[in-house]
């Protein structure tokens, strides 16, 4: 909900605000088909967060709440260079 109202481009929050898999109400858990890990998840977050924000590393690390040194070395551990 969070990650939405900050990247919502209206003073409302519509679906394309979401992230795909609430807009496609897939369900995160009730089935270990549908479990991620947790570095799945962070891999995903961050590619969108960086998406979002055309890669300004100084504001995707500031959305995520890590350091800007250490969103570089997620971003190379993950292969997420621009």
């Amino acid at each position: 909900m969070e990650r939405a109202l900050v990247f919502a481009k209206g003073t409302s929050l519509a679906p394309g605000d979401f992230p795909e898999i609430m807009r496609a109400g897939k369900a995160v858990s009730g089935g270990a088909g549908r479990l991620r890990s947790l570095e799945d998840v962070e891999r995903e977050a961050i590619k969108e967060t960086l998406e979002t924000t055309r890669y300004k590393i100084g504001k995707a690390a500031e959305i995520l709440g890590i350091s800007r040194k250490t969103l570089l070395e997620k971003r190379k551990k993950y292969g997420l260079l621009e």
